[in-house]
C-alpha cells in the first residue's frame, strides 16, 4: 500500500488537479492520498474523484474538510470513516503565521484493507507557528488526542498518522507519540527547509520518498513493507 500526505496550499485548481494526478499515476501509484488546507476545494475534488474513480471522506465536523482522505478503491476498500474533533476554534492573537483565530482542528480517518492487510490511516494538520504560547497549547491538545487515537488500536490494526505538523519531528510535543513506539519516516525536508509534513507509523514498516509538488510544500509517500 502506498500512502501520500500533501498540502496543496495555494494555486489554481487546474494545477492541484495536476498534484493529484502525478501522486496518483502509475509512476507513484499511491493507493491513499492524504490532504491538507484543501477545505476550499471540495469541487475541485468531487471532479477529481468523479473522473478519475476515486473515493473521498471529508469528515463529519468542522475543520474537517480541510484534511480530507482520498483513495483508490481498485486497489484498497475502505472499512470503517470518522472524525475525532481536537481542538475548537480558538483565537490565538495576530503574531505568527495563519489567522488570528485557529479554525476547529480534527483527525479524519479510514481503516483500509489491501491483500486482507488492514491499515489505519489518520491525516491532520497542527497549527502554525507553535513557539508561541497559544498555539504551542493547541498542538499539545492535538497531538495528545492522536495519542489517545493511536493508543486504542496498538496490539489491535497498523496505524499510520500523516499531516501537516508544522513542527520538527523530534519536537518535544510529539513525546507521546513516541510514548507508544511510534516512528516518525519522513527524513528530508517538505517545506522549503524545514521538514514538517510527518508520517508516523505503528506496527507496521516502509519506507519514504519526498516528492516536489505544485505548492509551498513537497509531498511524502509512504511504501508499506508487506510482512515475511
Amino acid at each position: 500500500m502506498r500512502i501520500a500526505t500533501w498540502n496543496v496550499g495555494d494555486g489554481s485548481e487546474e494545477t492541484k488537479s495536476r498534484g493529484l494526478d502525478r501522486l496518483a499515476a502509475a509512476a507513484l501509484g499511491c493507493d491513499v492520498i492524504c490532504l491538507q488546507e484543501a477545505g476550499d476545494r471540495q469541487r475541485l475534488l468531487g471532479r477529481w474523484c468523479t473522473a478519475n474513480g476515486w473515493h473521498c471522506w471529508l469528515g463529519t465536523e468542522a475543520g474537517s474538510h480541510s484534511v480530507p482522505i482520498l483513495w483508490n478503491p481498485r486497489t484498497v476498500t475502505a472499512k470503517q470513516k470518522g472524525t475525532t474533533p481536537a481542538t475548537p476554534a480558538t483565537r490565538v492573537g495576530p503574531l505568527g503565521a495563519g489567522p488570528s483565530t485557529m479554525k476547529p482542528k480534527v483527525w479524519n480517518r479510514v481503516r483500509f484493507t489491501s491483500g486482507g492487510v488492514p491499515v489505519v490511516v489518520i491525516n491532520g494538520h497542527i497549527v502554525p507557528s507553535v513557539y508561541l504560547p497559544k498555539r504551542r497549547a493547541l498542538a499539545r491538545r492535538h497531538i495528545a488526542v492522536l495519542a489517545q487515537m493511536v493508543e486504542r488500536r496498538q496490539g489491535r490494526v497498523p496505524v499510520v498518522a500523516v499531516g501537516d505538523f508544522n513542527m520538527k519531528p523530534g519536537d518535544r510535543l510529539t513525546k507521546p507519540l513516541r510514548k507508544f513506539g511510534m516512528k516518525q519516516r519522513t527524513r528530508q525536508p517538505t517545506h522549503g527547509n524545514r521538514l514538517i509534513d510527518h508520517v508516523w507509523t505503528l506496527d507496521c514498516d516502509g519506507r519514504t520518498e519526498v516528492i516536489a509538488m505544485p505548492s509551498d510544500h513537497r509531498a511524502v509517500v509512504l511504501t508499506i513493507k508487506e510482512k515475511p
